[in-house]
């Protein structure tokens, strides 16, 4: 179990809300592992002298990593840090001195990055928002699926676990997790329908003979309706990896027969896992694209909706659960419709800078509408009467700003809101610092995206060290984007465009007065002064 201590209850907290996929997106893990994201960097490097990245893409990645990397005590000493540094600051081109040695320093850094971590917390109390991030990331980047990771944390924080695990104990148990090797999975996955299978044509697909011998021998009394099957066989980190890879590999076979072959092949919507005792239904999980404006403000219904939202709709649907390169590139697409306009064809990157802008007006409004949902339910006191009365959310959340400004002291006894309500004691401190610093963070995300787009756009490349972990934090991020402009196009005839103009020069001037900061996207917004 884990002791009872307001830092520890606020990491186990926090880690809770990045393995859970059901997590508003405010509260969600937006970043890469510092080591993750060093593998990026080589990586683009040799898709830039491919041509498929430009030099600046590369040079925007590398400066965020340099300063990452200045701080992170994972990285070890401030020596140690410093010779990272220096190598992220070379040319890294494929194959030279500068590339060789940085993939040395990860294979160095890798295995003693959560070490690194437990001694720094034994030496003094860091942030946990920067230090929940940092274990996070680095575990997700390690190839565990937020399922295991899940389970492993509830595990762990029982009462019935006879240990006690302080903040560094916690760390240590993720290096723990993190020394385990992958495990080899072999699989089936049956077919409902296929072309004929040649016998002994390919280890990787058995025909329907050999499959009800392969059941037989592994789930013996399976009795299935079948044409076949696919064999598939992954070296992951938990079974939920494991079928991820699998899901992956029955879309890319699908994508071919549709294209290469006249019967398309479909799948039974089950794997059967050597070592599990039953079948595990496969089904697609959704990457939380929520666009609720939709519904929300009956715009659903409208048979055109207003300017480039119609197809901005069509081009995210894949992102939710389609293909990894239809996602990325309809994600993309989506931004571009919305937020890149006259003059900007010659800089498409900066509808990343304009989404970020936006969705940092939004994150505000949308922690503020949970946290007064939050202290409703939970409280009897004059401020929750009064929340009760009011219908309208925004104006709900400005009276939980107004009250968190005013001084009045709110309590949450559950750990995510109270790790929910530091974050935005620290807004009502430093508006600009944590503007920028929540803009930064966002703008890395889509980015990475854009990225993403450009290796399958420009050189075909389906098999990127990031693209896991791109859909996994900016799918959550573009629908909340998309629901964002629906929004306001809906109910204020604002398009997305004027939508990202708003959001700039209002970002620009929070410093200069006191107006409500969960009413920045508001069609009621009066500037200060």
């Amino acid at each position: 179990m884990l002791l009872d201590k307001p830092e520890v209850a606020a990491l186990g907290a926090r880690m809770e809300d990045y393995f859970t996929p059901s997590t508003p997106w405010t509260r969600q893990l937006w970043r890469r592992s510092t080591l993750g994201e060093v593998g990026e960097l080589l990586e683009a490097w040799d898709l830039h002298r491919q041509g498929a990245l430009s030099e600046s893409a590369v040079k925007y990645l590398s400066d965020g990593l340099i300063r990452r990397v200045k701080t992170d005590p994972g990285i070890g000493s401030a020596r140690d840090r410093g010779i990272l540094v220096g190598h992220l600051q070379r040319r890294l081109l494929p194959g030279s001195h500068g590339a060789h040695a940085l993939s040395e320093l990860l294979i160095t850094h890798g295995p003693v990055y959560l070490d690194n971590w437990a001694t720094e917390t034994r030496a003094r109390q860091p942030s946990i928002e920067t230090l929940s991030r940092a274990l996070c990331s680095h575990m997700l980047d390690a190839g565990f699926s937020r399922t295991s990771l899940t389970r492993w944390l509830h595990y762990h924080k029982r009462k019935n676990n006879s240990e006690v695990y302080d903040v560094p104990g916690i760390i240590v148990l993720g290096q723990r997790l993190l020394h385990r090797h992958s495990v080899r999975f072999e699989m089936i996955v049956p077919l409902e329908a296929a072309p004929p299978i040649p016998s002994g044509q390919n280890s990787c697909w058995l025909t329907p003979t050999e499959t009800s011998q392969w059941l037989e021998d592994w789930f013996p009394g399976t009795s299935l309706r079948q044409a076949g099957a696919l064999k598939i066989e992954s070296d992951s980190r938990d079974l939920g990896s494991a079928l991820s890879f699998a899901q992956a590999e029955m879309s890319r076979m699908q994508s071919r027969f549709r294209v290469g072959g006249r019967k398309n092949l479909e799948f039974i919507d089950r794997a059967y896992v050597i070592g599990e005792n039953t079948p595990i239904v496969l089904r697609q999980a959704p990457r939380r694209v929520q666009v609720h404006a939709l519904e929300d403000t009956r715009a659903i219904f409208v048979r055109e909706l207003p300017g480039e939202l119609d197809a901005v709709l069509e081009l995210l649907e894949p992102l939710d659960r389609g293909p990894s390169a239809a996602a990325v590139t309809g994600a993309w697409a989506a931004l571009e419709a919305m937020f890149v306009g006259p003059g900007d064809t010659s800089n498409r990157v900066v509808a990343a800078t304009r989404t970020a802008r936006i969705l940092t007006c939004a994150y505000v409004l949308s922690e503020f509408r949970i946290l007064a949902s939050a202290y409703e339910c939970s409280q009897d006191d004059e401020l929750a009467h009064a929340l009760r009365r009011e219908s309208d959310e925004d104006r709900r959340a400005q009276m939980v700003e107004k009250a968190l400004s005013s001084g009045r002291t709110i309590h949450f006894t559950s750990p995510r809101h109270h790790a929910a309500l530091l974050r935005m004691h620290h807004l009502i401190a430093d508006r600009t610092g944590f503007f920028q610093r929540v803009s930064g963070q966002l703008e890395d995300v889509l980015r990475r995206l854009y990225r993403q787009r450009n290796l399958i756009v420009h050189a075909g490349q389906l098999t990127s060290c990031a693209l896991r972990a791109t859909l996994r934090t900016a799918a959550p991020l573009v629908g909340a984007a998309v629901d964002t402009a629906v929004r306001a196009a809906a109910l204020d005839g604002i398009p997305p465009l004027e939508l990202a103009a708003k959001s700039e020069i209002r970002l620009a001037a929070v410093g200069a007065g006191r107006r409500p900061l969960a009413g920045l996207l508001s069609s009621e917004y009066v500037p200060a002064g």
